[in-house]
């Protein structure tokens, strides 16, 4: 990940009142900026730039002092020392031309691209008119893609008045804060970074395809290239075969729409994958919420992900079967998916992975496999029924004492967690994150979570989330009720403000009727949606709100089956380079493969300043670049 170039602006004009913990403003904005700059680190490029330190404050002086704007630092890496020394040297006299510098600031940012501003204030701007909400309006109205998000530093009500319509007027939001820390805090806030869904599997790409069931639903593998499709060889459950792969774009002259959840028409990538009677293949599908995309609502039917399959049949052809669909990553949150198949006779099958719907008809969209099996297990792990009754008590509560711990960006990089142990975290609407804890087979995982103090505003998010992952990738049915207090910004202290959540059963294992339910780590990914009709995490700095988790491991530990590998794993070499393990040639889209990790989309401020501009005290300009 790319975290890219920032720049900080400093100045102020003129000493003010104690701001809290017997410092001035001006200095609870450098100690703030201080802070954040340490943050940075010497690895990140920033520079800096000065308003309101040039001139005086005489009415003679104004003209020269609303224009007061200087470059102190050009944008470069290393030398934080010397930025926090240029920063402690400010010294606030002249004017603070606030609207001045967020078009100064709107300038220095990239051409294009989404970006943010945060304009931290005690007051209001002294080179006004125009009055800066004014300003604001007209970068809009200019087509600047910015977003500006401001902080209010024990302010008045008439710039606490002008800030919000300054929020209002770009889409961001406004925040109080009180002192020195609580500023250090809003900032933290205002420029934590939002992280995409990342995956560490090989990038393995399937043969393309075009899914038409104009012709009827048995139709649809007509024109899939099977025949050239890779030949790859899934992992065992707990050490599967992790894909990274796009879901390619819709031809012109192919339709994306479709009247129903089935969808007529659908873009694939097919694999290949060889079993022998009896063998247990898992296939499990997630696609990430995708940049900048505006979250639509689950009634307004747009598109699907799928995992569909081949078999082979007795006439040396092959017979074609819909596995399962979600309608995410459109509503905001991953969509998880999976598909098991029993080898009812030797021969090639093949996993298919396909997208209908206009949903970024025209973009690829990227997804993350996983592939495992085994060979045929008769041995039996009864599991036991559980009901929200036999979790009441231990759902009461999360419990005292969190640990804090911040999530993964994907399933393969949860963190662990201890089991019946609470922890502590942070998450931004449109974002996941993942945690994991083991369990055994014979025992069951529950969830208790809440939000703590949310900080989304009313209307900025949905629902505060949480689903199971088996280490297959499959998802884990769960019962019980989720926390959508951000909805109406509730307290969570409110009855009903807490998640819920318990698998329906222990871990068991049934030869007859394996789903890819098996002990191993669980991986538990906790989302924050965004609201319908609100952009996605990535298109703006959203504020991030904090929860609590406890996962709750409960049930007797017994013995498992041993799964035995589908075939040699001296002989898993996987498709390199546009060639399958036989040596033959991949079409161009097909088959090629690394190992390195990749974000599926990047950071939150794609491109943002932080402005902190107080009547005495000083203008922090960040910008990020994914």
């Amino acid at each position: 990940m790319c975290i890219g170039d920032r720049v900080l602006d400093a100045s102020g004009s003129m000493l003010t009142p104690d701001a809290g913990g017997g410092m001035t403003r001006i200095d609870a904005a450098k100690q703030a900026t201080s802070s954040l700059i340490d943050a940075l680190g010497s690895s990140q490029r920033f520079g800096l730039l000065t308003y309101g330190t040039q001139t005086g404050s005489s009415d003679e002086e104004k003209a020269a002092g609303c224009a007061d704007v200087t470059e102190l630092r050009p944008v470069s890496q290393g030398d934080v020392d010397r930025a926090k020394a240029v920063v402690a040297g400010v010294v606030p006299r002249g004017y603070t031309p606030i609207g001045a510098a967020l078009r100064k600031a709107a300038a220095a940012l990239p051409s294009s691209g989404p970006r943010s501003v945060v304009v931290v204030s005690d007051g209001v701007d002294t080179c006004a008119p125009p009055p800066v909400c004014e300003v604001a309006k007209e970068l809009k109205g200019q087509g600047v893609d910015l977003v500006v998000n401001t902080i209010g530093l024990n302010i008045d009500e008439q710039g606490r008045r002008d800030l919000e319509c300054v929020a209002q007027a770009t889409g961001g939001s406004y925040a109080d804060a009180r002192d020195a820390a609580s500023l250090s805090e809003k900032m933290r806030v205002a420029t934590r970074a939002g992280q995409g869904y990342s995956a560490t599997g090989q990038r393995i790409d399937g043969a393309p395809g075009k899914w038409d069931t104009s012709g009827g639903l048995d139709t649809w593998g007509d024109k899939l290239d099977f025949q050239s499709a890779p030949v790859v060889h899934p992992g065992l459950p707990t050490t599967p075969l992790l894909i990274r792969t796009e879901l390619p774009p819709f031809p012109r002259d192919f339709p994306a729409d479709g009247g129903s959840h089935a969808g007529e028409h659908a873009m694939a990538r097919t694999y290949k994958v060889h079993l022998e009677e009896g063998d247990v293949l898992y296939a499990g599908v997630v696609a990430p919420p995708v940049e900048s995309t505006t979250r639509l609502s689950e009634a307004s039917y747009q598109g699907t992900v799928r995992v569909n399959y081949l078999t082979p049949s007795s006439d040396g052809k092959f017979s074609t079967n819909l596995g399962g669909y979600d309608s995410a990553p459109q509503t905001g949150t991953p969509a998880y998916l999976s598909q098991t198949i029993v080898a009812k006779t030797s021969g090639d099958y093949g996993i298919v992975v396909v997208r209908d719907g206009p949903f970024l008809a025209d973009q690829p969209l990227p997804v993350q496999i996983s592939l495992s099996g085994h060979k045929a297990v008769q041995q039996t792990i009864p599991s036991q029924s559980l009901s929200s009754a036999d979790r009441q008590d231990a759902l009461k509560d999360v419990g005292p004492n969190p640990k804090p711990v911040t999530g993964g960006t994907g399933p393969d990089a949860a963190v662990p967690i201890e089991a019946n142990s609470t922890i502590e975290s942070d998450i931004i609407p449109g974002e996941t994150r993942f945690f994991s804890v083991p369990l055994e087979w014979g025992q069951d995982l529950a969830i208790a979570g809440k939000a703590i103090h949310p900080e989304t505003t009313q209307g900025q998010a949905e629902c505060l989330d949480a689903e199971v992952l088996a280490p297959t990738f499959a998802k884990v049915t769960m019962g019980g009720n989720r926390d959508c207090s951000p909805r109406s910004a509730a307290p969570s202290t409110s009855p009903g403000a807490q998640i819920q959540r318990f698998m329906e059963k222990t871990v068991g294992f049934d030869p007859k009727n394996p789903n890819g339910v098996v002990a191993g780590q669980q991986v538990i990914g906790v989302t924050l949606q965004s609201k319908p009709g609100q952009t996605g995490a990535t298109a703006e700095n959203r504020q991030p709100m904090k929860f609590q988790l406890k996962p709750i491991v409960t049930g007797t530990p017994v013995g498992g089956p041993e799964f035995q590998p589908l075939i040699d794993p001296a002989d898993q070499t996987q498709p390199t380079n546009g060639a399958n393990p036989s040596g033959q040639a991949q079409p161009e889209a097909a088959g090629k493969s690394d190992s390195k990790p990749v974000w599926f989309w990047p950071a939150l401020v794609l491109g943002g300043l932080v402005a902190i501009g107080l009547v005495a005290g000083i203008l922090l300009l960040i910008r990020r670049l994914g």
